[in-house]
């Protein structure tokens, strides 16, 4: 494994900058990825693409000098914020989901109030008149035994 920042098969420089993906020994072009190892956090680097499949050729090239540890801390932060975030977001999406299922029975309810209050006012109405009548009957039989 080569651990430089230069390999004469893949068109990295030693400042960081490709001219394209380079080619790895098999003969593949491979694509830039990021370490996120403790040790190497936020690390560029080139490999075979298929390593993970055949374990070909065990090409390996690094894109970026290697970052100081508060650099490599700063990046891990962020990442964890990020994470955080992420996690959040999806908490945040089965809130608005709960949120919109609760304002439908909201709704409804809402419908079923106003008929009940409908109802107690007809009561209510029919209470009166019965309190009237009673009144009048009180009066009535009042009269009647004097």
């Amino acid at each position: 494994m080569s651990s430089s920042n230069s390999v004469s098969s893949t068109r990295v420089t030693e400042s960081g900058a490709s001219s394209g993906e380079p080619q790895c020994y098999c003969g593949v072009t491979t694509y830039m990825k990021t370490s996120y190892t403790e040790h190497n956090f936020g690390h560029r680097f080139y490999s075979c693409s298929i390593y993970k499949i055949k374990r070909a050729c065990e090409f390996f090239a690094w894109v970026d000098p290697p970052m100081c540890d508060h650099g490599k801390r700063v990046l891990k932060h962020m990442r964890d914020r990020q994470e955080c975030l992420n996690v959040d977001q999806k908490d945040v999406q089965i809130l608005k989901k709960e949120v919109e299922e609760h304002k439908d029975e909201i709704q409804k309810n809402c419908v079923h109030e106003k008929k009940y209050k409908e109802e107690v006012e007809k009561h209510h109405k029919h209470m009166k008149k019965y309190k009237v009548a009673l009144v009048v009957l009180s009066i009535v039989v009042v009269c009647l035994f004097f």
